[in-house]
């Protein structure tokens, strides 16, 4: 490609004009954000222990979330669903170099999420008589040293999730505990993160009890929550550095305002069988997108020449660091001036 600019004004033309090309080469699918928009739930493989930890687990199904590609290792959570004839289980892996830091203590809705927090997003029954909606958090009280899985029936009263319920919210109550629901914690070993397991039983999560058969669905999206390091005893209450919204069904959703997007939230599906490769997909997506993110794929050179006015100058410019995405050079020079 050879470009002859004349004036400044046509050298910023000719410039959007390359960045239009360079975008083009790398779409929108391959943005850096992940997006999920299904989970597969698959059979649990045996007897499942609620400990926050992973071996009696089938994790092939598992799904990555990440605002952007390079920071897996910070902040990043995978998500995991089984099930079988007693309920749903979910798993969270979470990379989070300062983890389970929530200044909360007991059932308060209204502020554990203002810290190291998980946030789920679920219906079941979707539009039907039977409907059930849910807003849960999990999360870990640091002054209490105690995992929480607390709920919030209905919707919040708007046009978006519909209309509170409060007679769900007293036939169930906000915790799961009296039906058999569990939640367990895990630091890893490093430090470098946390596992949140729980057990939902088909008595709470249903109206009518009974277990969904395998190719039913529910809705279901979540939102991870980092709190800004604090000191080892305690936490912050406000002041997250890090949130990321997925299990959404388009690039579009607003994942903003999460927790009111119903429209938006993904769904999980019932599986029949594990043993997915849906696990190491999820790895090979993270590696395109860390690859587009990275590596903009340029080959060859682009001249591109332009006039000075008399006693003008110009100075090329190098990248200061690896992730800058303007590289220009003019035979080693590093600067020049125009007649």
């Amino acid at each position: 490609m050879h470009i002859i600019v004349r004036s400044i004004r046509s050298l910023a033309s000719c410039l959007i004009v390359l960045l239009a090309v360079s975008s083009a080469a790398t779409s929108r699918a391959e943005q850096s954000s992940s997006l999920v928009s299904e989970i597969i739930a698959v059979p649990t493989p045996g007897a499942v222990k609620i400990d926050g930890l992973t071996d009696d687990w089938d994790l092939s199904a598992g799904v990555w979330s990440y605002n952007s590609p390079d920071l897996v290792s910070e902040y990043s959570v995978w998500t995991h669903i089984m099930w079988d004839a007693k309920g749903v289980y979910y798993l969270a892996r979470i990379a989070d170099r300062d983890p389970m830091k929530n200044a909360t203590s007991g059932v308060d809705f209204g502020r554990s999420w203002q810290g190291d927090a998980v946030q789920l997003r679920t219906i079941f029954d979707d539009r039907t008589p039977d409907e059930h909606q849910m807003h849960m958090t999990l999360y870990y009280s640091t002054p209490e040293k105690k995992p929480y899985l607390i709920v919030s029936h209905g919707g919040f009263g708007d046009n978006e999730t519909g209309a509170q319920r409060p007679d769900l919210n007293t036939r169930f109550g906000p915790t799961m505990e009296a039906v058999g629901g569990r939640i367990a914690m895990h630091r890893w070993a490093d430090g470098k993160g946390y596992n949140i397991e729980t057990f939902m039983s088909w008595s709470y999560v249903r109206l009518s009890g009974q277990p969904l058969n395998s190719g039913q669905s529910f809705v279901f999206g979540w939102e991870t929550m980092w709190a800004k390091a604090g000191r080892s005893e305690d936490a912050p209450e406000t002041g997250q550095v890090h949130r990321i919204a997925d299990g959404v069904k388009s690039i579009t959703a607003n994942r903003i305002f999460m927790f009111r997007a119903r429209r938006d939230w993904g769904r999980v599906v019932i599986g029949d069988h594990g043993a997915l490769a849906i696990t190491e997909d999820q790895k090979a997506i993270q590696q395109r997108k860390l690859a587009a993110f990275t590596d903009y794929a340029t080959q060859g050179s682009i001249l591109i020449a332009y006039e000075l006015p008399a006693g003008g100058a110009t100075r090329p410019r190098t990248p200061s660091a690896p992730r800058e995405r303007c590289r220009v050079t003019r035979g080693g020079a590093r600067s020049w001036r125009g007649p």
